[in-house]
């Protein structure tokens, strides 16, 4: 997929739009999103050779930024036009693993969460939920057992962890052990 291919990824973490070409970036903007460590997310885009741009994400994590690069860049330019650019920040630089992005289960848990973005969380279930969590961290059986219904919790739980409010630990995978708080 050439550069001009690709969508604009959008979330509650992002400091403006990011242009998104490959399924294992957005795999890995989706994780970073969804990420308790990772607080913000910015893209830079560097000039590497015949004029072309590529773009790298940047995390921002206790107020440090790491320049992420997914697999090692394809030329010298690049790696050079890279390392200058994020010099010139004052920006680390991480090289990311493709596989490691896409390692199970954490990767489909991510992607399970992330569908459920869009739902709107009635009022009632976000004030049971965010009470319940300001007693402390829980599983996501235990959280769910607390909010009373009728409707599933599961749909309003992913949405506030999609929206910045709640954190879910999906290191494991997203099931009824899932470890949920309160976002800080």
């Amino acid at each position: 997929m050439g550069i001009d291919q690709g969508f604009v990824f959008q979330s509650v973490k992002c400091v403006r739009p990011i242009w998104c070409t490959t399924a294992v970036l957005e795999h890995h903007l989706i994780q970073m999103t969804l990420d308790g460590t990772t607080d913000t997310i910015d893209q830079i885009a560097v000039k590497a050779g015949g004029g072309t741009f590529v773009r790298y994400v940047v995390a921002w994590r206790c107020g440090a930024g790491v320049v992420q690069q997914i697999g090692l860049p394809s030329t010298a330019g690049e790696v050079f036009a890279i390392r200058r650019a994020a010099a010139s920040q004052g920006l680390a630089i991480e090289t990311l693993d493709p596989r490691e992005v896409l390692a199970e289960p954490r990767c489909s848990a991510a992607r399970a969460v992330w569908a459920l973005r869009d739902r709107d969380v009635d009022p009632a279930m976000r004030i049971a939920v965010l009470s319940a969590l300001a007693e402390g961290q829980m599983s996501l059986d235990e959280l769910c057992a607390q909010v009373p219904g009728p409707a599933d919790p599961i749909p309003a739980i992913a949405s506030l962890a999609c929206a910045g409010d709640i954190r879910l630990d999906l290191s494991a995978s997203f099931g009824p052990d899932t470890p949920v708080k309160i976002a800080a």
